[in-house]
């Protein structure tokens, strides 16, 4: 009887990844993670284990400083990169610094930012859970526990993308953004594309909130210059999807993926997504070829966090083959604690999980089995989703929906994804257990459809 995983075998695959650190896209990092995530597919049985080729530019940071001086003193702040912006030569730039506060274009056209350094507040909305529930075709929240809450809206990045556009048409040199929160983040311009090789036209650097604050009390009723550094360069960057296939009687695809980059640590963005695909492979493997009447296609994609270029890969070089005749995309990230920052910056669990969207494409069947996996695994927190809402489908999965692939992707969005706090304690372990058979089970199905 083929065996499921246990919750510390698949935390131990978690552990493995985030010991690696960092898993940026065309780092060595990177490569130690492709390496033994293509190792644990050819141990866990797969077949055709291979690595497929995302090519991209790879915009690589080497210094940064902003340094600011008012009539009295001067200083220098900790901050970070913004990534896909411009790079500056060593000097890089110096010039008036000009608080716009949030960012509207009033303030822009108030503070007259032509030819000067701008501090802007990255603000996020908050979506009530009770928004979710009126777009949702099924929630399962036994606890009432989502009842009058809600979560900032970290994905929806409008307010960053309207700063760094009123900068650069109002003739700005440089930006400094303020995140709100005390982690570092990882933050880059939308707009940017590395598979083209465009990038942001303006320099830009990434404060934390206390930074942003101490620079603000600094600065105060004070006129202050800044200068801007952040050197690096642009050249052919190499990263890979790891791929490995379980036959079956005929040659229907189910396709189960996550991605392997990150950031940082990078616990639930996303080491627990690969644990899963990785515990879901160990236990599809010991099932005879008989057995399984579609083939299992596992694909862990590279590159997720810079515009999901992996998943862009895969679906431009699979469109004639497996992905002609894919049944379903299963996806899974970001099983996670729910954490509260607190006035002084402290992160801190609140017991809770982290809730989560269920993206089900418009297949009654689908939606059947989503539903039933959902229920009867208790996976509470979880909202099921159409692909079609205004949400859209976040993360890779997003290439297959808009390539016109149907999907059922399980994601969350904790406040610290893409930050620094994204460490191990915020895997829940027991819960990784959880969802990954409620996964196994519904593949199951699906492979008997």
């Amino acid at each position: 009887m083929p065996e499921l995983p246990s919750s510390q075998v698949l935390f131990g695959y978690a552990r493995d990844l985030c010991a690696i650190g960092a898993r940026r896209p065309g780092t060595p990092e990177d490569d130690e993670a492709q390496a033994y995530l293509l190792e644990r597919f050819e141990a866990l049985g797969l077949e055709n284990v291979r690595k497929e080729p995302v090519r991209f530019h790879l915009w690589e940071p080497a210094g940064r400083r902003l340094d600011v001086h008012t009539n009295d003193r001067g200083f220098d702040l900790d901050t970070e990169w913004l990534h896909l912006s411009a790079f500056t030569d060593a000097e890089g730039v110096h010039a008036e610094l000009v608080d716009v506060g949030a960012g509207s274009p009033e303030a822009f056209q108030q503070a007259d930012v032509r030819g000067k350094i701008v501090l802007a507040d990255i603000t996020y909305g908050e979506m009530a859970y009770e928004q979710l529930k009126h777009l949702a075709t099924f929630v399962h929240d036994p606890d009432d526990s989502l009842a009058g809450k809600g979560q900032p809206t970290t994905w929806l990045v409008q307010s960053q993308d309207r700063i760094l556009k009123l900068a650069e048409e109002n003739g700005a040199v440089g930006v400094v953004l303020a995140f709100p929160f005390a982690m570092r983040p990882f933050l880059f311009c939308r707009d940017a594309d590395p598979m083209t090789g465009a990038f942001y036209n303006l320099p830009g650097l990434v404060l934390t909130k206390p930074e942003a604050k101490r620079l603000r009390e600094m600065i105060r009723g004070r006129k202050s210059t800044a200068t801007l550094v952040q050197t690096g360069q642009v050249k052919p960057g190499l990263t890979y999807n790891i791929v490995g296939e379980l036959p079956g009687q005929t040659d229907e695809v189910i396709l189960i993926g996550s991605h392997h980059d990150s950031m940082w640590e990078g616990a639930t963005e996303d080491a627990v997504g690969c644990a899963a695909v990785l515990g879901l492979a160990g236990y599809f493997s010991q099932f005879p070829a008989s057995s399984l009447k579609r083939t299992l296609v596992f694909n862990l994609d590279a590159a997720e966090q810079i515009q999901v270029l992996g998943a862009r890969a895969f679906v431009e070089q699979h469109g004639d083959d497996l992905l002609s005749r894919l049944l379903v995309e299963v996806h899974v990230e970001h099983i996670a604690w729910e954490v509260l920052e607190d006035e002084a910056g402290q992160v801190r669990k609140t017991g809770e999980l982290q809730a989560r969207a269920l993206f089900v494409a418009d297949d009654p069947r689908f939606r059947m089995l989503a539903k039933e996996m959902v229920e009867e695994h208790d996976l509470r927190r979880t909202v099921i989703l159409p692909t079609d809402t205004p949400l859209g489908v976040p993360t890779d999965a997003t290439s297959y929906d808009e390539a016109g692939y149907p999907v059922i992707s399980l994601i969350s969005a904790p406040i610290y994804w893409n930050t620094d706090a994204d460490t191990l304690d915020k895997i829940p372990v027991e819960e990784t257990r959880r969802v990954t058979h409620a996964l196994a089970d519904l593949v199951r199905r699906l492979d008997q459809l």
